[in-house]
């Protein structure tokens, strides 16, 4: 078994969560918000 365990996974999730923060901040941008 790997070690991917809680603290990648806690990684991945902050990754995938700025990764949709910054493109919904992009589309406000552009949507002119």
């Amino acid at each position: 078994m790997s070690e991917i365990t809680a603290s990648e996974q806690i990684r991945l999730d902050i990754i995938k969560k700025v990764n949709y923060d910054t493109a919904a901040a992009k589309l406000a941008i552009d949507w002119g918000w």
